[in-house]
């Protein structure tokens, strides 16, 4: 399924209740229990999602973009840039 397709699945599941997440601290929010990795950047804002890394908190595990990520309300991940850090 492609980034594109998994966003219009979430829009067929609006009916369900909403399950929030925290990403660095800052609050998302789905209806669904699963997205793939690649989605969950995009959707926070990390672009390209090539360069980061998504890392659940509890329990510790990096997932690829490709992966899908169950999610539970409470959960936390943690993005990391991928290389260097960027300087302004």
């Amino acid at each position: 399924m492609s980034a594109v397709d998994s966003t219009l699945n979430e829009h067929h599941h609006e009916h369900l209740p909403v399950i929030t997440y925290l990403m660095n601290e800052e609050v998302e929010q789905t209806h669904v229990h699963k997205l793939k990795a690649e989605v969950m950047l995009e959707q926070a804002g990390f672009s390209p999602p090539a360069d980061y890394r998504l890392i659940r908190e509890n329990p510790p595990h990096e997932y690829s973009l490709a992966d899908e990520v169950e999610i539970h309300e409470g959960d936390r991940f943690e993005v990391l840039h991928r290389g260097p850090t960027p300087t302004s």
